[in-house]
C-alpha cells in the first residue's frame, strides 16, 4: 500500500502498531528509546539516504528505515517491560528450529540442495542434479547454506539461554536443548568453513565470561578446537569458482570504493557492478559486510557500521563480566555473526538482517538496563 513516496507493507504496519501500542500504555518516555547509538545509527541512515538520492535505490533504503525502528521497538519494550526478554529468547528458538530442522531433513533425506562440496570446492548445480562424490550442503528455508549459517550464528546463542534457563521446568530445558543441539548441528551441515570456525570461537567466549566452574579449562579447549578446525581449512583453501575467489572479489570491491570515494555506487548494486567488470563474478554482495558498505554507501556507511557493531560488541562483554545471562548470550551471537561477516554477507538477506536487528536491540536494551540498574544502586 503506497502513501506517496512511502510504501506500507504488513511488516511496516506491524512496527508501526507496535510504536503507538508502547507509547499509549508507557508513555513517550525519553530513556525507552535512548539506546546511546543514535550517532552511528544516524551516521548509516544519512549515508544511506545520499547514496540513494545519487543511485535511486529507494527499495533498499525503505528496509533500513524499516530495520533501525525495529531496532527501537525492540529496544523500547524490552526496557518497558523485562520480561519481554524471555519472550524473545523462546521467539529465537523457534525461529533457530525451523530452518535448523528443515536442513538436517535435507542432508537426512538426500535432497539435491543445490549446493555441494567435492573434497574442499565448493560445487554449485542445479537441483536435481547431485555430482557424484560430493557431499550435500544443509540450506534449510533460505537460499543458500551461509545465510543458514549465519541466522544459526546469530539465534542459536539466544536459544541455549531457554535450555541454560533454571526457571524454567526441565521438559522445557530438555527440548530446548536438544533444538539447540540439532540448530549447532544444522550449522555444521552447512559445511561452511568459516561458519563453523566462528561458531566455536563464540562460544569460547560465552564460556569464558560465564561463572561455570573450569571455564578456562572448557573455554581453552573450545579455543584449541577454532584453531584446529583453522589449520584444517587452511590446508585445502580453495576459490570460489572458475579461479575468481574472494581475495580478488574483495580486490574488485575496495577498488570500486575509492572509485566513488563520497557515496558508492547505492545500496544493494555492488553486486552488478562486480558482475559487469569481470564475467567470473557470480556474486551478489561483496562477501563482506563492510567492505559492501563501503562500495555502496561510501566511507561514512563504513564509519557507522565499525562504530555500531564495536559498541554493541564492548557493551555486551561488558554486562555478560557482570552476570547477564542473556549478555553472554548476546556476546556470543555477535561475536559470531561479526566474525562471520568478514568473510560472508549474510545480512544481504532481510530475514537474516531483521534478526540481526532483533540481536542488537537485546545487546542494547540489557546493557542499557544494566547500566541504569548500576547507577541507581550507586546513587544517593
Amino acid at each position: 500500500m503506497g502513501v506517496g513516496p512511502v510504501e506500507l507493507t504488513l511488516s511496516r504496519l506491524l512496527i508501526l502498531a507496535g510504536l503507538v501500542a508502547l507509547v499509549a500504555t508507557e508513555g513517550a518516555r525519553r530513556e525507552l528509546f535512548a539506546t546511546r547509538l543514535e550517532l552511528p545509527l544516524l551516521l548509516l541512515l544519512a549515508a544511506a539516504l545520499v547514496t540513494t538520492v545519487k543511485w535511486g535505490t529507494e527499495p533498499r533504503l525503505r528496509f533500513l528505515v524499516e530495520s533501525v525502528a525495529l531496532f527501537h521497538l525492540a529496544f523500547a519494550v524490552v526496557r518497558s517491560r523485562p520480561d519481554a526478554r524471555l519472550a524473545l529468547v523462546a521467539v529465537a528458538l523457534v525461529a533457530l528450529a525451523l530452518p535448523a530442522l528443515s536442513g538436517i531433513a535435507q542432508i537426512s533425506q538426500d535432497e539435491a540442495t543445490g549446493f555441494y562440496r567435492d573434497g574442499c570446492e565448493p560445487v554449485t548445480a542445479p537441483p536435481p542434479i547431485v555430482p557424484e562424490g560430493t557431499l550435500t550442503r544443509a540450506t534449510g528455508t533460505f537460499a543458500n547454506p551461509n545465510l543458514l549459517a549465519g541466522h544459526l550464528l546469530l539465534l542459536a546463542p539466544l536459544a541455549a539461554l531457554a535450555a541454560l534457563s533454571g526457571r524454567a521446568a526441565l521438559q522445557l530445558r530438555l527440548v530446548a536443548g536438544l533444538a539447540v543441539g540439532l540448530g549447532y548441528l544444522a550449522l555444521a551441515l552447512t559445511y561452511s568453513r568459516s561458519a563453523i570456525f566462528f561458531a566455536l570461537l563464540a562460544i569460547g567466549v560465552a564460556v569464558a565470561v560465564s561463572g561455570v566452574r573450569h571455564r578456562r579449562a572448557i573455554a581453552a579447549v573450545v579455543a584449541a578446537l577454532a584453531v584446529g578446525s583453522t589449520f584444517l581449512f587452511a590446508a585445502c583453501g580453495s576459490e570460489a569458482g572458475a579461479g575468481y575467489g574472494r581475495t580478488q572479489e574483495w580486490k574488485d570491491t575496495v577498488a570500486i570504493a575509492t572509485d566513488h570515494p563520497l557515496w558508492g555506487v547505492g545500496l544493494g548494486r555492488v553486486g552488478d557492478v562486480l558482475r559487469a567488470q569481470d564475467e567470473r563474478a557470480t556474486t551478489q554482495h561483496a562477501h563482506n559486510l563492510f567492505l559492501n558498505w563501503w562500495a555502496e554507501a561510501g566511507p561514512a556507511a563504513l564509519v557507522a557500521w565499525v562504530w555500531l557493531l564495536a559498541a554493541l560488541l564492548w557493551r555486551s562483554l561488558r554486562a555478560a563480566r557482570r552476570g547477564d545471562p542473556l549478555a553472554r548470550g548476546t556476546l556470543a551471537a555477535l561475536v559470531g555473526f561479526v566474525g562471520f561477516s568478514l568473510l560472508d554477507h549474510p545480512a544481504n538477506a532481510d530475514r537474516v538482517a531483521t534478526a540481526f536487528w532483533v540481536v542488537a536491540a537485546l545487546a542494547a536494551a540489557t546493557a542499557a538496563s544494566l547500566d541504569r540498574a548500576r547507577t541507581t544502586a550507586s546513587g544517593p
